[in-house]
């Protein structure tokens, strides 16, 4: 497996960290991850979905997740987020395109496509990311248009 997922599933403090932290305030917690960083934020869902934890995170936001899980697994994951789980994805990403579909073996990564899971809310940002080494300097401009459109669809 590569290394970022070996790392992901071996984060148990983090979900003590949620839990102490969902213990000590009536606040909502968000997560936000993009490519490694994705796949930290999904494996933290799953293992609290695991635990039983009921819905601590209130949002979640994968961008360029680098994996390909299945339907299940989305399930799961969003069984433990209250309003919304996004997932933002952009087909000119090509280094992800090759790095994990080598790891995967499978055509439908999703940071590359939308996703079709119940309760999943898919993004495209093809036209802002023009490819990987973009995310980082694109994170504002992708975060006002993950709002933007859940403001359009609470309005709706």
């Amino acid at each position: 497996a590569p290394l970022f997922l070996l790392y992901a599933r071996s984060l148990p403090f983090l979900f003590k960290c949620f839990l102490f932290i969902r213990s000590q305030t009536d606040l909502f917690l968000f997560q936000i991850g993009y490519g490694p960083g994705a796949t930290v934020v999904f494996e933290c869902l799953r293992e609290l979905h695991k635990r039983q934890s009921g819905t601590l995170v209130y949002s979640a936001i994968l961008i360029s997740l680098p994996s390909s899980p299945s339907t299940l697994s989305w399930a799961s994951a969003r069984s433990v987020v209250a309003h919304r789980l996004v997932n933002v994805y952009s087909a000119n990403d090509w280094v992800l395109a090759i790095s994990a579909r080598v790891y995967t073996l499978s055509a439908k990564v999703a940071g590359l496509t939308a996703v079709k899971a119940r309760g999943v809310e898919n993004v495209d940002c093809s036209d802002l990311v023009g490819g990987h080494l973009e995310l980082r300097d694109r994170i504002g401009e992708i975060l006002r248009r993950v709002a933007k459109r859940g403001a359009t669809e609470m309005e709706a």
